[in-house]
C-alpha cells in the first residue's frame, strides 16, 4: 500500500467522522511530505471540502481554486467550479457566481454539474427578479434547460416575488403585471394581484388596491378572498363610506374561518352599524363580540359602550344604563368618562334629579383624564341644581352663565387652558344641540373666564364680579389654594352661586364638598 495514498485515506476518513480540523491537518501533512504524489488534487480538493464545512469561506475559495489553476484535466476541476459558484452566490457576490457557473454550464454541458450549475443560475436570475433574461438564457442551451409551461410559470412568480420581499413596490407592481399579462390564468395569479393591491395600498393608490380586491373576491374563493375582504372593507371605513364596508364585512363574517377574522368581520359591522345608525342591529352584532373567548378589556369596553349608546338613541335607557354601567367602572378611559356622563344625563333626562346629582359627585370624587366629559357632567349638575332649587332669573334672558376663575396665566396657565378648553367644547356641543330644557323653557350657555393667578383674594374679587356683574349662577375653580376661599363666600345671601371645584388634595376633598344644599331653596 502506497504510504501517499494511506496518508490521503487517514485524512479522508476523519472528514467522514466530523474531525475537519484534522483532516485539514492531515491532508496539508500528505502535500507537503508527497508534493509530486498523485492524489494532490484529491487532496486540495478535500482540504477545501473540509473548510466549506468550517465555513471558512476565503480559504475554501483558494484551495478550490488551486484545483481550477493547477488540475484543469482533473475529474475534480467542474466540481471545484461549481462550488466556487456556491460560495460566492453564498456570499452575495452574484457576479463572480454567475461566472463560474456559466463556465460549467458550457464548458461541461452533459455534466451532473452543469445541471447543478443551471440550478444556481437559474436561482441567481430569481433572486434578481429577472426570470426573462434567465428563460433567454435558458433556451438557446438545447435540450439540457428545457422549461415546462409550468415551471415556467412558477420562475415567473418566484423571481417577482423576491422583489416584492425586497420592499420595491414600484418594481414589485411592474413585475407582478408583467406576469399577469404573460400568465392570466397562472397558478400564481391570485397571489400576484393581492401583491399588486398590497403596493398599491403602501403607494397610496387606494382606487387601484381596491380593483384588485375586488378581482379576488370576485373569483372563486381562495386563499386570499378573507384577507381582500377585509382590507377592502377597511378601505371603505377610512373613507366614511360605511354602507359598501358593511356589505364586505357581512360577506366575509359568512364566510370566514379563522376566529380571529371573524372577530374582524364582527367589530367592522358594528362600528358601520354604529355610524349608520342601524341600532336595531347592534345589540345582535354585539352579543356576537361578546361571546368571543379572551375578548380583549379593550374591544369589550368599546363594544358595550356603542351598544349603550345604540340602545341610548333607541329610547332604551334601562338596557343603555346597564351597559353605561358597565363601561364608567374605569373612568380613565375616554369611554368610561363619556359613559358615567351619559348616566347622569339619563337620570336627568328622566327627571331624577337626585341620581344625576349622585352620579356627578361619585364622578369628580374619582379622578379622570378627561375633562371634557367632567365639565359637561358640572354643567348639566348646574342645571339639575336649577331644577330642584331655582328659579331662573329673569335678567338671565336666553343665556345661562358660568362663571371661570384660575391661574389663566403664570405657571398654571396651561393647566387652565386645558380646563376651560374642556368647559368651552361642553357648552359649545350642548349649545349645538339645542341647549337644555328647565321647567319648560329652552336656555344655551356661555362661558365668562377670569384670570386669578392662583390669588385667593383675585379669585374671590373674580366670583363676585362675575356673580354681580355677569349674572353668573356658578363659578368653576380647579385649584385648592383657590377653592378654599371660595367655598367661605359663595353662601352669600343675594350673591349665592353654585360652585364648581375639582383638586385632587385628599384633605380638601374630606373638608369640603363640592356642591352643597343645605335648604330647598339655596344652593351653595
Amino acid at each position: 500500500l502506497d504510504a501517499d495514498y494511506a496518508l490521503f485515506q487517514r485524512g479522508f476518513s476523519l472528514g467522514l467522522v466530523s474531525r475537519p480540523e484534522k483532516k485539514i491537518e492531515t491532508l496539508k501533512g500528505l502535500l507537503s511530505k508527497y508534493p509530486t504524489s498523485s492524489y494532490t488534487d484529491d487532496a486540495i480538493f478535500e482540504i477545501a471540502e473540509a473548510y466549506n464545512i468550517l465555513e471558512n469561506t476565503s480559504q475554501a475559495i483558494d484551495f478550490y481554486k488551486r484545483v481550477e489553476s493547477e488540475f484543469p484535466n482533473s475529474s475534480y476541476y467542474p466540481k471545484a467550479l461549481v462550488q466556487i459558484g456556491l460560495l460566492y452566490y453564498n456570499s452575495s457576490d452574484l457576479e463572480n457566481s454567475l461566472a463560474y457557473y456559466k463556465r460549467v454550464v458550457e464548458t461541461f454541458p452533459n455534466s451532473a454539474e452543469a445541471k447543478n450549475a443551471l440550478i444556481g443560475i437559474r436561482n441567481i436570475y430569481i433572486d434578481k427578479g429577472d426570470a426573462a433574461t434567465y428563460f433567454n438564457y435558458a433556451s438557446k442551451l438545447g435540450s439540457i434547460a428545457n422549461i415546462s409551461a409550468s415551471e415556467k410559470d412558477s420562475l415567473s412568480y418566484m423571481a417577482a416575488e423576491k422583489v416584492y420581499l425586497t420592499g420595491n413596490c414600484e418594481k414589485s407592481i411592474l413585475a407582478f403585471e408583467d406576469y399577469l399579462s404573460e400568465n392570466p390564468q397562472g397558478n400564481f395569479a391570485v397571489n400576484a394581484m393581492y401583491y399588486i393591491a398590497d403596493c398599491n395600498i403602501r403607494n397610496n393608490n387606494v382606487d387601484k388596491a381596491v380593483e384588485y380586491f375586488e378581482n379576488i373576491i370576485n373569483r372563486p374563493r381562495n386563499s386570499f378572498t378573507e384577507q381582500s375582504l377585509l382590507r377592502i372593507s377597511n378601505i371603505y371605513l377610512n373613507q366614511k363610506q360605511y354602507e359598501k364596508a358593511y356589505t364586505y364585512l357581512d360577506n366575509l363574517e359568512s364566510i370566514a374561518e379563522v376566529k380571529s377574522m371573524l372577530l374582524d368581520a364582527r367589530l367592522g359591522k358594528l362600528r358601520c352599524a354604529f355610524e349608520l345608525q342601524r341600532d336595531d342591529q347592534i345589540p345582535v352584532i354585539a352579543a356576537n363580540i361578546l361571546s368571543t373567548e379572551k375578548l380583549s378589556p379593550e374591544l369589550e369596553r368599546e363594544t358595550r359602550f356603542k351598544l349603550a349608546k345604540a340602545n341610548y338613541r333607541s329610547k332604551k335607557y334601562d338596557d343603555a344604563l346597564i351597559e353605561f354601567s358597565k363601561v364608567a367602572q374605569n373612568l380613565k378611559t375616554i369611554e368610561g368618562a363619556e359613559s358615567k356622563y351619559m348616566k347622569a344625563l339619563i337620570y336627568f333626562e328622566r327627571g331624577e334629579y337626585n341620581r344625576t346629582e349622585n352620579e356627578v359627585f361619585s364622578f369628580a370624587e374619582n379622578n379622570t383624564p378627561h375633562q371634557y366629559w367632567l365639565a359637561k357632567s358640572f354643567i348639566l349638575l348646574a342645571v339639575t341644581i336649577l331644577a330642584l332649587t331655582w328659579a331662573v332669573p329673569a335678567a338671565m334672558a336666553d343665556d345661562i352663565v358660568f362663571g371661570f376663575t384660575g391661574p389663566l396665566s403664570g405657571l398654571g396657565a396651561e393647566y387652565a387652558e386645558d380646563c376651560t378648553n374642556g368647559l368651552e367644547m361642553a357648552i359649545d356641543e350642548i349649545n349645538q344641540r339645542g341647549g337644555v330644557t328647565v321647567r319648560g323653557k329652552k336656555y344655551t350657555f356661555r362661558l365668562e373666564k377670569m384670570d386669578d393667578k392662583v390669588s385667593p383674594e383675585l379669585a374671590v374679587a373674580n366670583a363676585r364680579k362675575l356673580c354681580n356683574e355677569h349674572k353668573a349662577i356658578a363659578v368653576f375653580n380647579p385649584v385648592a389654594t383657590t377653592v378654599a376661599p371660595l367655598m367661605e363666600i359663595n353662601q352669600e345671601k343675594k350673591n349665592e352661586f353654585i360652585l364648581m371645584g375639582y383638586t385632587s388634595v385628599p384633605t380638601m376633598s374630606k373638608k369640603l364638598s363640592l356642591i352643597h344644599i343645605s335648604e330647598p331653596t339655596r344652593p351653595y
